[in-house]
């Protein structure tokens, strides 16, 4: 029997990874600029980073990797990679275009991967997009406008309105001040600390919001919802779902006329409310403190927790 050596058993784990690693190139431009500004990006696929600095520059990175060492391959796949880069005083449009190669399925795995990394002066503006990758966004100032046909957004520190949307990923926010509009075909929605209005729609995940300020229309084909309220409400919110539960914990600044109904589970709360009509196993309709604004909860698949924040 053959005893392998620790030498040799890395060798055999690590040859593999090392196949698959293929050639690799950096593309570096700077653009000088001046605010307020607009950043335009428009990929075939690729993932996009874009972050606000104390600069008057735009600088760009992209990183390639070829994924083959195959010198035919690795000169065909540069020769269907087309950069374009347009600038003025007041904004930067960047655009990556590529040649697919015939026969259909399978064209992703002769295709390269990219990474685009933008740098910008904070009081930038965006729009973004990509059929194929993830977007981050952070510390601007500014209108963010983007959409990915298949990966998650990130959104952090943006003062200024937002509209964002996915075909196929997550979308995580935090730290915003504006209003807000996001879509996901396929994912969650995460939400903290954020300032303004707020438009949330998913066919096909969860939607959980943390010390969201604003009116709020959250909605999930196919998902649990879960919020903090941690001060008075500024607007009407409406929270509602065909596929989960929906639990709201408020604290004692929070007045409002509450609705919460289901079609499939109960309501429950340990929040005083005043009632309308009868208490029902599936409905609560009242008011919370003085009232006001109204805050709607409704579920067709799922029970709903009227709770309490403790402090």
């Amino acid at each position: 029997m053959k005893i392998l050596t620790l030498q040799t058993i890395l060798f055999l784990l690590i040859t593999p990874f090392l196949l698959m690693a293929g050639e690799t190139e950096t593309i570096e431009k700077s653009f000088p600029v001046n605010e307020p500004g607009l950043l335009t990006v428009g990929l075939d696929f690729g993932a996009i980073e874009v972050r606000g600095a104390d600069t008057d520059t735009v600088t760009f990175t992209a990183e390639i990797d070829y994924r083959t060492n195959d010198s035919k391959e690795i000169a065909d796949r540069k020769k269907r990679l087309e950069w374009s880069f347009d600038s003025g005083d007041h904004g930067v449009e960047i655009n990556m275009d590529y040649d697919r190669p015939s026969g259909g399925w399978g064209w992703g795995k002769k295709s390269p991967e990219i990474k685009v990394k933008v740098t910008v002066p904070h009081e930038f503006s965006t729009d973004l997009g990509t059929a194929g990758g993830h977007i981050k966004v952070h510390k601007l100032e500014g209108t963010i406008e983007g959409k990915t046909a298949g990966g998650h957004i990130d959104l952090s520190q943006i003062h200024g309105n937002v509209n964002m949307s996915t075909s196929g990923g997550h979308i995580q926010i935090a730290s915003t001040e504006g209003d807000i509009v996001v879509r996901t075909s396929g994912g969650h929605i995460s939400m903290k600390d954020s300032v303004g209005k707020v438009d949330a729609k998913t066919s096909g995940g969860h939607i959980d919001l943390n010390r969201v300020h604003g009116q709020v229309d959250a909605k999930t084909s196919g998902g649990h919802i879960k919020a903090v309220i941690d001060g008075p409400l500024v607007g009407d919110c409406s929270m509602r779902t065909s596929g989960g539960s929906i639990t709201v914990y408020i604290n004692d600044d929070v007045s409002a006329e509450l609705y919460a109904k289901t079609s499939a589970g109960s309501v429950s709360t340990n929040v005083p409310v005043q009632l309308e009509g009868k208490l029902k196993r599936d409905q609560i309709a009242g008011r919370i403190g003085e009232g006001g604004h109204q805050l709607n909860l409704q579920t067709s698949g799922g029970s709903i927790r009227l709770m309490k924040q403790e402090s």
